[in-house]
């Protein structure tokens, strides 16, 4: 077993060289930075245990993690589809393995990372635990005029909770409560 471990560990690391950059964060949730890379259409993450992977779409390139309150772990984001809508998809780290996350109540199954050229799209931690913002923000003077999509991380994916619309100060909507990991 000791050799197979060792295999795959070479292996691993021989992808992680010739691999594209390299981010490193806790994504299992046992407080060792791990790594996680793009490499020939899969998205690996080598841990302190074993190495997991996943194919991901063509094209596809590692936009980071983000830490949720009350995860232990990240999840990872992987930027898809056109220049004009950039969809972030979710993925995470489990006991069998690493999956996609599903993003339910979204048309591309992602969080959306940009849309139109008037309106700014981005996303943040929820209030609550183990929740996400996605974030579509208007400029109105010297406010912005914001639609936020609350979706919860459960047993089925990123589920829609609820759906608000605010009017915030220029500081308000530049400020956000997690901040996403990057190389």
């Amino acid at each position: 077993m000791a050799a197979i471990r060792l295999d795959s560990t070479a292996l691993a690391l021989s992808v992680l060289a010739l691999a594209g950059p390299v981010l490193h964060v806790d994504v299992d949730g046992d407080r060792f930075s791990d790594a996680v890379t793009l490499a020939h259409g899969r998205l690996v993450v080598e841990t302190r245990v074993g190495v997991v992977s996943t194919r991901v779409p063509a094209g596809a390139r590692l936009d980071g993690a983000l830490h949720l309150h009350g995860l232990q772990g990240a999840l990872l984001l992987v930027r898809v589809g056109s220049s004009a809508r950039v969809t972030d998809a979710v993925y995470r780290v489990f006991p069998d393995g690493l999956r996609r996350v599903h993003v339910r109540g979204a048309a591309d199954d992602g969080l959306v990372r940009s849309g139109g050229s008037a309106t700014v799209v981005d996303f943040d931690c929820g209030v609550a635990p183990l929740t996400v913002d996605q974030i579509a923000a208007s400029p109105n003077g010297s406010s912005w005029d914001e639609t936020v999509l609350t979706y919860a991380l459960g047993m089925r994916g990123l589920v829609l909770q609820h759906v608000r619309r605010v009017t915030v100060s220029a500081r308000a909507a530049s400020t956000r409560r997690c901040a996403i990991v990057r190389r």
